[in-house]
């Protein structure tokens, strides 16, 4: 059995030579996706499909569902979000909200304030 995931934003995986003498299909870990030079998304399972897998001879990065830093879910950086992310810090109340982790460290703190802030002003 072959299954793949990543740990790091920054992880890559250059997919070559993948071989499978039954012909199973590859797996994705379970919350984790893929993405391609080609912008194809990679998750779940991927088939043997005309004697080969799809990925082969592909970069493949993380695709990350969860936009760092918008801790309120609209899909905009903005002050609304820094805010309530100081709120969450002060409070301790992050809840696995996996937007505050702005760092993506495992912890939500002042650093991923200041990294949100940055982010705002930059226009990110």
């Amino acid at each position: 059995d072959i299954t793949l995931g990543w740990t790091n934003d920054s992880d890559f995986i250059y997919a070559n030579s993948y071989y499978n003498q039954n012909y199973e299909n590859i797996t994705i870990a379970d919350g984790k996706a893929f993405i391609d030079e080609d912008n194809n998304i990679y998750s779940g399972s991927v088939p043997y499909v005309n004697y080969r897998y799809p990925i082969d001879g592909k970069t493949l990065r993380p695709y990350l569902t969860v936009l760092r830093g918008d801790v309120n879910g609209d899909g905009v950086l903005n002050v609304t979000d820094v805010t309530l992310l100081i709120s969450m810090v002060i409070n301790e109340t992050s809840n696995g909200n996996a937007a505050a982790d702005v760092n993506d460290d495992g912890v939500v703190n002042v650093t991923d304030v200041t990294l949100l802030i940055s982010m705002v002003m930059a226009g990110s």
